[in-house]
């Protein structure tokens, strides 16, 4: 960004009327491209009432944003916008001499907050390629969100959201090969939070920690959110983190240790929250999943799952454990369960790997710890 640019957006910036300036300073916090929706959510306040922002955002374009074509696959077609750097950092000097960023700037966290529940319910009702792309598009301004430090109040203040967007994307770090990042990500969210985390953000935490290959701090993790899950009465997460140590025992041999974490975390409803299934039905019945709730225990639905229009192949916890059991039970694979002798360290055979999808970065498993999909069954 050179002086040229800043003095190229100060003219631009002069130009506008009062409502074209006001708005300019407060799109000024969006990091990444936005719709119209998302800038009446963030944007609108007494001075800028949400039925006057269209008309304001079109006499704004011309001078600093830049309309941009980055809708994924069926979703509607709507206009969306970016403003260039330049543009950002006269709006957010004037915004922070008006004495408003602190306000809007909270208000951009809760739209993330909501952004990211979105991303999640998407998963878990079957549009998984959706939700990826959903989270990658408006990854910017979610992975601002996630920095408490960041935030106009103190980080201790606003960590608790930044846990809850990265929660809300466990898919993206467990299923879509961004597990460094969801690892960084978290346990600084956690570092700064006042309080207890919840028993799904201390699971999310044990397994990326695993998937890092840091058993010795995933220990401590699983401990303290199997206390939090039964003092809250979290079924879910304890059939979690009951399929997360089978993993763990599978991965290092222990086959019969595997085999009964994993019958544990079918009688605790699989391991998906919001399930309602007999573990004998899991196990050999019907095929097709009751719908699951949401990661808040928000409903996704009714009725048996089914694979949504774009969804490639969805990590079904279930499906994770009937494989454990059958390795404990009449086959024997990879080396797994083998006889007295030397072990060798295998990939676990509850491990997936997604099909490329066309669409880059797929969500494919890259081996490690088998990862249980926490919101969404699959057909088997």
């Amino acid at each position: 960004m050179s002086l040229d640019q800043l003095a190229a957006a100060e003219r631009g910036y002069a130009c506008g009327g009062p409502a074209e300036r006001l708005l300019w300073e407060r799109l000024s916090v969006f990091e990444g491209t936005f719709g119209r929706d998302a800038v009446v959510e963030v944007c609108a306040s007494g001075k800028l009432p949400p039925a006057a922002i269209p008309a304001v955002l079109d006499r704004l374009v011309p001078l600093a944003l830049l309309p941009v074509d980055d809708l994924f696959a069926g979703e509607d077609d709507v206009t969306r916008y970016w403003m260039p750097h330049a543009m950002r950092a006269v709006g957010a000097r004037r915004l922070t001499e008006r004495g408003d960023r602190r306000s809007v700037v909270l208000r951009h966290r809760r739209w993330c907050v909501k952004l990211a529940r979105r991303a999640a319910d998407w998963w878990q009702s079957g549009r998984q390629l959706d939700a990826r792309d959903l989270a990658l598009r408006e990854l910017p301004d979610l992975a601002a969100a996630m920095d408490p430090t960041t935030a106009p109040l103190s980080p201790g203040n606003e960590a608790d959201k930044a846990v809850e967007i990265a929660v809300s994307l466990w898919f993206l770090w467990v299923a879509c090969g961004r597990a460094t990042e969801g690892r960084t990500r978290l346990r600084h969210a956690l570092a700064l939070l006042n309080g207890e985390p919840t028993a799904r953000a201390l699971w999310l935490a044990a397994f990326l920690d695993l998937e890092a290959g840091r058993p010795e701090d995933a220990d401590p993790l699983l401990g303290r959110a199997w206390a939090a899950a039964v003092r809250d009465g979290d079924e879910g997460t304890l059939g979690l983190l009951a399929h997360l140590r089978g993993s763990t025992a599978l991965y290092q041999g222990r086959t019969r240790a595997a085999a009964h974490e994993f019958r544990e975390a079918l009688a605790l409803n699989g391991g998906v929250p919001g399930v309602r299934a007999d573990p004998a039905r899991l196990l050999g019945g019907p095929r097709a999943l009751p719908l699951p709730h949401g990661p808040g225990g928000r409903a996704g639905g009714a009725g048996p799952w089914r694979p949504g229009p774009r969804e490639p192949v969805a990590l079904g916890g279930p499906r994770h454990v009937r494989r454990g059991l059958v390795v404990h039970g009449t086959r024997r694979t990879r080396g797994v369960g083998r006889g007295p002798g030397p072990r060798r360290r295998t990939r676990p055979v509850g491990a997936v790997r997604a099909p490329a999808d066309g669409h880059g970065g797929g969500c494919g498993r890259r081996g490690g710890t088998p990862g249980p999909d926490p919101g969404v069954g699959r057909k088997a």
